[in-house]
């Protein structure tokens, strides 16, 4: 078998010029070092101004976020309704955020768990887990007091029925 390769092919263009194997391998390593200096460049560029960007956005934020906090808590606007009505009154995040946290934080049971806040929520966990400590120990109290009542009476009865007498505690 013999198999015939034509190099005019491979290293040729569709306009008939053609360059030697050396200029080829040349170009292709330079090829490959152009493009792999870029993207080495170019990702570290990136990550240095990413960098920057970041220690910028830090300063920025720690210098005027205090600032622009208290401005957006302290801005007057109107509420509007689900339907699109305009309240009478202004009224600032502040206000809202204050009416929110006094609403959320009253004892409202309701049917469904679902319905309650979690204030109320809270309230009934806290009891249901008292209420089980209580009733654990209530238990334990009843047991020990019933075990012990019917041993004295087991032995009062096995007294009697052997003619003993037993010293009452």
């Amino acid at each position: 078998m013999k198999i015939e390769i034509d190099l005019k092919d491979m290293l040729g263009d569709e306009y008939g010029n053609s360059e030697s194997l050396a200029e080829s391998v040349h170009r292709q390593v330079v090829d490959k070092l152009a493009t792999t200096l870029k993207e080495g460049i170019e990702n570290k560029i990136n990550a240095e101004i990413s960098i920057l960007i970041q220690q910028q956005i830090k300063d920025v934020v720690s210098t005027q976020m205090p600032s622009l906090v208290d401005q957006l808590l302290n801005a007057e606007y109107r509420q509007v309704d689900r339907w699109g009505t305009v309240q009478k009154e202004n009224t600032t995040v502040r206000k809202e955020l204050v009416k929110a946290i006094q609403d959320q934080m009253q004892y409202s049971p309701k049917s469904y768990n679902s319905e309650k806040n979690i204030f109320t929520k809270s309230v009934d966990e806290a009891v249901a887990e008292h209420v089980k400590q209580f009733k654990k120990a209530y238990d334990a109290t009843i047991i020990e007091l019933l075990h012990k009542e019917a041993f004295e009476y087991a032995v009062n009865k096995m007294s009697e029925k052997l003619g003993l007498s037993v010293a009452k505690r």
